[in-house]
């Protein structure tokens, strides 16, 4: 599969950190999620990885960023790839 979808955001923080996120549509072979190869600032900035249905996504009550995700992901999903890069609004 060659076309894949991408999303780009970017946020500040409180202290005017610009925070930039990528992100890539891609299928694994396997569920499993591993920290192997992250540096050891992310093993400590990362508090918990899990796969999220979007059903998860749409009813959850916790704050997801990107906001509307879900909808996002959709058509991704059914095999709709977008021509162009989705860029997300400022957070």
């Amino acid at each position: 599969m060659s076309d894949l979808g991408l999303w780009f955001g970017m946020a500040k923080t409180a202290n005017e950190v610009r925070i930039e996120e990528h992100f890539i549509l891609a299928f694994a072979p396997t569920e499993t999620i591993s920290d192997r190869g992250w540096t050891e600032h992310e093993r400590n900035q990362i508090i918990e990885t899990r796969w999220w249905t979007i059903e998860e996504l749409r009813r959850t009550s916790e704050t997801i960023y990107s906001v509307g995700i879900a909808d996002l992901l959709d058509p991704l999903l059914s095999g709709n790839y977008p021509a162009e890069i989705i860029k997300l609004p400022p957070i």
